[in-house]
C-alpha cells in the first residue's frame, strides 16, 4: 500500500493539552475528511501495520512508534483527546506529504492572488472556478472514445451552472444529452461550452452529437468549439431534431457536419448562430420543414458547401452580413415567410442564390431583400420569388440577373442587375422590354424606381396596363399620386446623346362606364429624339414630342385615337365620336402665326382612286398648283379659290 507521512504528528509530534501540560495517556482518533467514519493510520513507511484507532500517546505526550503514515492520496480528520475523553482540537483535510515534503493535496496550497482587496484562497479552489472534460478522464485526442467523461462533465456543469472548457478534441461514439428544462428556473441562465484552443468534438458516426432524455432543452451556448466528423459523406449532425430552443453557436467551426434536420411539424425556435466558420457539407446544413420562429445567422462564413438554410415558414428570422459562396445547391430556401429580413449578405457563385419558392403552396410576408452582394455562378436568376405579399426589394446588386418574379410575387424593387433586373422583361436592363400587368384580373405592383431605359438596346418598349390595375410608372420623373385607376404614366428623358429612334406603343384596354372613372391616358413623354408613337384602344395621348399636354376625354364621349388604327381597312389620324362636337383653335389674331387649322396638300388635281375613309365623313385635301380645295363625294369635286 502506498503510504505518505502524515502532515500532522507525523515524526516525533510531542502533544500538549490547553494549559501546556504534556498529554500522557491522550488520544488521537483518525476519520475519513469531513466525517466521524474511522479510517486508519500506518506506523511506517511500509504501510503493514495499522496504528490502533484511537493511538493512545505515552507519558511524555508522543506517539509511542514515533510516526503517523496515512495512505496516499486520502484526505483524514483527527480529533485530540485527554485520557477522560474531553476533546481539545480537531484538524480536517490532512494529507500525506510526498518524498519531496509538498503537500499532495491543492486544499493545503494557498493562492495569493495580486491588487489591492484581493482574497486569498487555496489552489483548489482556484481550479474549481473552471471544469474541462479532463477533470473526468477525457483524453481530447480525438482517437480515443471520450463519451463517457464529456456525459459526466455535461451533467455535472449543467447541476451546478458552471461553464464546461474542452482544451482538445473528444472523440464520441454516442449522443451527448443535455437534460436542461425549458422555462425551468434551473435552465435561467446559459450553460456555456468552450473552447480557446480550437477544441470541440469529432465523430465517425451518423450521429446527433448533443440531444437530451427530455421533450426539450434550453439556454445552451457553445462558444469557440469545433465540430467534425470523419468526412461529409457522414450524416453527422450537432442537433437531434428540433429538441433545442434558445441555443446559440458563436466562433465555432463545423467540418463536414450539418447543424439540424427537423421535419414536419416540429417547430424549430431561436437558434443563433453568430461568426461561425461552416464549410465542406453535403446536403443541408439547416433543414426546419416545420414552423421556424426567430431564427438567427449573422456574420457567418459558409462556405464549399451544398445547401446553406431550408425552412418553411421562417417567422421573425434575420440573415445579415454573412458571406455564403460555393454552395452546389441552394444557398437559402424558404416559403410561407412571416417577417424574414435577409440584409447585407455576400452570395458568389453559388448553383443558386435565394429561392423563395421552395413550399409552392404558403405565401410569404414582409419579406425584406436589402444591401446584399450576388455574383451568380450561373445565369439563372440569384433571387426566385414565389407567393408573396407586401415584400420589398432594395439596394441589392447583382452582377447578372436578378430577380425573378411569378405573377403571384407581390414585391418592391428597388436594385441594380447589369444583365435583366428581372425576368419580367419590362424591368429588365440591355434587352427587348415587354412587360404585362394585372393580366387576366391578376396584379403585379411593382414599380420600376429611378429607371432610366437610355440603356435598352432594343428599338421597342411594349407594354400592356390592364385597366382595372392602380398607376403604374416607368422612370423617375413622375409619380402617381392621385391619379385615377388605370392611368399609366411614361417619364422618358434622356440622358446626354438623346434616346435614338425608339416606338413606344402602349395598349391600355378598355375601362368600363360602370367604373366612373376617365379614360386612360398618356400623361406626360419626353424625349429628345423623335419616338415613333402609336396608340390603340381608348387612349387619350397627353403628348407627343414634348409639345402637348393634358388632354383628357371621358368614357361617354367615345374615343380621340392618334397613330394607326385598326378599324376596317382604312386609316384615320382624328377621330371623334358623334356625341361629341369638335372644336380646333381659337379666336386669332389677324397677323398671328400659329394655331391655324391645316388639311393636306398636292401638287395638281388628285388622281388616285376612291380613298379610304370613314362613313359618314368625306376626305378634304388642297391643290396648291391650281388653287383649289378638292372634296371626295363619289368623285374629287373641287372649288377654286381666290
Amino acid at each position: 500500500m502506498a503510504v505518505n507521512l502524515s502532515a500532522l504528528a507525523g515524526a516525533g509530534q510531542q502533544f500538549f493539552d490547553n494549559n501546556g501540560v504534556i498529554l500522557s495517556g491522550g488520544k488521537l482518533y483518525s476519520y475519513a475528511a469531513g466525517t466521524t467514519t474511522p479510517q486508519a493510520t500506518y506506523t511506517s513507511v511500509s504501510g503493514a501495520t495499522a496504528h490502533t484507532n484511537p493511538i493512545v500517546l505515552d507519558s511524555a505526550g508522543r506517539i509511542a512508534t514515533g510516526e503517523i503514515w496515512v495512505t496516499a492520496g486520502s484526505n483524514y480528520k483527527f480529533a485530540l483527546y485527554t485520557s477522560a475523553n474531553v476533546l481539545i482540537t480537531t484538524w480536517d483535510n490532512i494529507t500525506g506529504i510526498n518524498g519531496t515534503g509538498i503537500a499532495t493535496n491543492a486544499l493545503n496550497v494557498g493562492y495569493d492572488p495580486v491588487g489591492t482587496g484581493a482574497v486569498p484562497t487555496t489552489v483548489q479552489a482556484k481550479l474549481r472556478e473552471s471544469v474541462s472534460v479532463k477533470d473526468f478522464g477525457a483524453v481530447c485526442n480525438s482517437t480515443t472514445d471520450d463519451t463517457v467523461a464529456v456525459q459526466n462533465a455535461i451533467n455535472y456543469c449543467n447541476t451546478n451552472n458552471i461553464g464546461l472548457i474542452v482544451p482538445g478534441i473528444c472523440l464520441i461514439s454516442s449522443s451527448i444529452n443535455i437534460n436542461r428544462a425549458i422555462d425551468a428556473l434551473s435552465s435561467n441562465i446559459y450553460l456555456e461550452i468552450s473552447s480557446t484552443s480550437n477544441g470541440g468534438f469529432t465523430t465517425n458516426l451518423a450521429i446527433n452529437l448533443f440531444s437530451t432524455t427530455l421533450a426539450g432543452a434550453q439556454a445552451v451556448e457553445f462558444n469557440g468549439i469545433t465540430f467534425t466528423a470523419s468526412s461529409n459523406a457522414t450524416a453527422t449532425y450537432v442537433l437531434d431534431s428540433n429538441k433545442f430552443i434558445r441555443t446559440k453557436f458563436v466562433n465555432c467551426n463545423f467540418i463536414y457536419v450539418k447543424l439540424l434536420n427537423s421535419l414536419s411539424p416540429n417547430v424549430v425556435q431561436s437558434i443563433y448562430l453568430f461568426n461561425n466558420n461552416i464549410r465542406r457539407f453535403t446536403g443541408t446544413f439547416f433543414t426546419s420543414a416545420g414552423t421556424t420562429p426567430d431564427c438567427k445567422f449573422i456574420g457567418n462564413i459558409v462556405e464549399a458547401g451544398e445547401s446553406f438554410i431550408d425552412f418553411n415558414f421562417p417567422v421573425g428570422c434575420t440573415l445579415q452580413g454573412n458571406l455564403i459562396e460555393g454552395m452546389s445547391g441552394t444557398a437559402v430556401a424558404y416559403g410561407g415567410a412571416q417577417g424574414l429580413s435577409i440584409v447585407g449578405n455576400y452570395f458568389e457563385a453559388n448553383t443558386n442564390d435565394i429561392n423563395g419558392r421552395k413550399y409552392t403552396t404558403a405565401t410569404s410576408y414582409g419579406v425584406s431583400l436589402i444591401g446584399n452582394s450576388f455574383s451568380p455562378y450561373t445565369t439563372t436568376y440569384s433571387v426566385s420569388w414565389g407567393l408573396t405579399t407586401n415584400c420589398v426589394s432594395m439596394g441589392n446588386y447583382c452582377s447578372i440577373n436578378l430577380h425573378n418574379l411569378q405573377t403571384t410575387s407581390n414585391v418592391y424593387i428597388n436594385d441594380a442587375a447589369v444583365s435583366n433586373l428581372t425576368n419580367i422583361v419590362g424591368y429588365q436592363v440591355n434587352a427587348n422590354p415587354t412587360l404585362t400587368v394585372g393580366t387576366s384580373g391578376t396584379i403585379i405592383p411593382i414599380a420600376m424606381v429611378g429607371g432610366a431605359f437610355a440603356t435598352f438596346s432594343a428599338a421597342v418598349m411594349t407594354v400592356t396596363v390592364a385597366p382595372t390595375w392602380g398607376a403604374f410608372t416607368v422612370g423617375s420623373l413622375l409619380t402617381s399620386v392621385g391619379l385615377p385607376q388605370g392611368t399609366f404614366i411614361v417619364s422618358f428623358l434622356s440622358g446626354s446623346g438623346g434616346l435614338g429612334t425608339y416606338e413606344i406603343s402602349v395598349n391600355v384596354g378598355t375601362i368600363a362606364v360602370a367604373q366612373s372613372v376617365t379614360s386612360p391616358y398618356i400623361a406626360q413623354l419626353y424625349s429628345r429624339s423623335t419616338p415613333t408613337l402609336a396608340l390603340t384602344d381608348n387612349v387619350v395621348p397627353g403628348d407627343y414630342g414634348g409639345a402637348i399636354r393634358g388632354y383628357s376625354v371621358t368614357a361617354q364621349g367615345g374615343y380621340l385615337g392618334l397613330g394607326v388604327i385598326n378599324a376596317g381597312a382604312y386609316v384615320e389620324a382624328i377621330t371623334v365620336g358623334t356625341n361629341t362636337s369638335v372644336a380646333i383653335g381659337g379666336l386669332l389674331a389677324v397677323n398671328a402665326s400659329d394655331g391655324h387649322f391645316s388639311i393636306p396638300t398636292t401638287a395638281g388635281a388628285p388622281s388616285g382612286g376612291a380613298p379610304n375613309f370613314k362613313a359618314g365623313t368625306v376626305p378634304l385635301q388642297y391643290d396648291i398648283t391650281n388653287n383649289k380645295l378638292w372634296v371626295y363625294n363619289g368623285g374629287w369635286k373641287s372649288v377654286t379659290l381666290t
